[in-house]
């Protein structure tokens, strides 16, 4: 157990330094105070004051004050807003997993001398590579949360608005934690397979596309299809039909929660194949670990080229005493 906070702290510590943290960070921060923050202000008016309705190009008459009035007579606005944290950052959050989780072996065959000089088995390192990426996205989303809740905290003061602090705390760990959870374990496995972190990414964006663009049937009954989703856009719009879904959502989160345990069993088996065949060693390692085994892999390749040899100057000798024989002949 050790071992498994030894990798975990240097992994985290090892993703701190990386570009790919601060620009995930600084995107993540962006889209908070760009998109989300905004957004709790002018709820926040919208529930408080007359009918705002106006027409779009289409005809459509949209009336955002109705909207919001209607559903904060069912919840609470921290609930409400809660829910629109989760759908924007958790959004972003599913898209940016393979960013800071796609490079994670990319440093194996620099720091593999290390490891393998110490008593680390298979199962600790790859569990503490993926504490580490998990704490690393922690260190991201704290901030954000906290700002986030005292947002709205705040506004809900100004305007006389209901507020709970703990409303945030299901939206966040029970729908987007498990999320992320299930993402990062995913994307290190498809990484340890490709073995190419712009591969990864690519097939990662490809699985963020099918899931959004199939969020449609969210609102349609239940059914095996509801499993396919590993994470949740929420709609606010209709805050009884989140109710009316809790069950499968509940459901949903269990099924990815013992996914991620066997996805993380599973990449614990091929990085040890891996490891015992030296293929994630350094090349000075690989080196040592092909000329310890010379008996199995470099014997059998000499015989081999010797044999070659000998055949091809018994078929010369051949050759020539025939030639010799043809001449005496004549």
């Amino acid at each position: 157990m050790n071992m498994l906070w030894v990798v975990a702290r240097y992994e985290f510590k090892m993703q701190r330094r990386s570009l790919a943290f601060w620009l995930t960070a600084l995107i993540l921060l962006a889209f908070l105070f760009g998109e989300v923050l905004p957004e709790i202000g002018s709820d926040a008016v919208y529930a408080t004051s007359e009918s705002m309705g106006y027409a779009m190009e289409t005809g459509e008459t949209i009336n955002p004050s109705a909207e919001v009035q209607t559903a904060l007579l069912t919840v609470s606005f921290s609930k409400y807003e809660a829910w629109l944290f989760t759908d924007r950052i958790g959004l972003m959050s599913a898209l940016f997993i393979s960013i800071l989780a796609a490079f994670v072996w990319g440093r194996e065959r620099e720091t593999a001398d290390v490891v393998n000089s110490r008593p680390v088995t298979s199962m600790q390192y790859v569990l503490g590579k993926y504490l580490g990426v998990v704490l690393t996205w922690g260190s991201i989303l704290l901030p954000i949360i906290a700002i986030a809740v005292g947002s709205t905290w705040r506004v809900a003061g100004q305007y006389a608005l209901s507020f709970v602090w703990y409303d945030f705390i299901s939206p966040v760990t029970v729908w987007m934690g498990i999320s992320l959870l299930y993402g990062t374990a995913f994307v290190m496995m498809t990484s340890l397979l490709l073995r190419s972190g712009v591969g990864t990414l690519l097939v990662h964006v490809l699985y963020w596309v099918y899931n959004v663009t199939r969020l449609g049937m969210f609102f349609n009954p239940g059914g095996i299809h509801f499993l396919t989703y590993w994470f949740f856009r929420i709609s606010r719009r209709n805050p009884e039909i989140l109710e009316h879904r809790a069950d499968d959502i509940m459901l949903n989160r269990v099924v990815y929660l013992i996914m991620t345990a066997a996805v993380l069993m599973l990449m614990s088996l091929i990085f040890h194949r891996l490891r015992e065949r030296g293929a994630l060693l350094h090349p000075a390692s690989q080196l040592e670990h092909r000329t310890s085994n010379w008996r199995q892999s470099l014997r059998p390749k000499i015989m081999f080229k010797a044999g070659n040899a000998a055949v091809r100057s018994l078929m010369r000798l051949l050759y020539y005493q025939m030639r010799l024989i043809w001449h005496v002949n004549l």
